[in-house]
């Protein structure tokens, strides 16, 4: 048998005190966890809009100059591939 004796007591009211403050401390990582993770998603999600945005740009005006160039378009891209496949053959 145990008997309960003021320092046993005292040791399990410091013990609980120390368990409360570990489960608020680990209440307040894990929100300050969560809002990290929003914040982080939210900056992904308007850097996917600019690039996709920034992309498609691009697309755009690339196909512009090869509809109102179509010979230089087919001279870059012939070149492009013997340079590509040039350096590809180095290995």
């Amino acid at each position: 048998m145990s008997a309960k004796t003021p320092s046993t007591d005292k040791a399990v009211g410091l013990t609980q005190e120390a368990l409360d403050a570990a489960e608020s401390n680990l209440q307040e990582m894990e929100k300050r966890a969560r809002q990290t993770l929003e914040e982080a998603t939210k900056q992904a999600e308007q850097l996917k809009a600019k690039t996709n945005a920034q992309v498609s740009k691009s697309v755009d005006t690339i196909e512009s100059y090869v509809k109102e160039n179509p010979l230089q378009a087919a001279g870059i891209a012939f070149f492009a591939g013997v340079f590509v496949a040039s350096v590809l053959s180095r290995k």
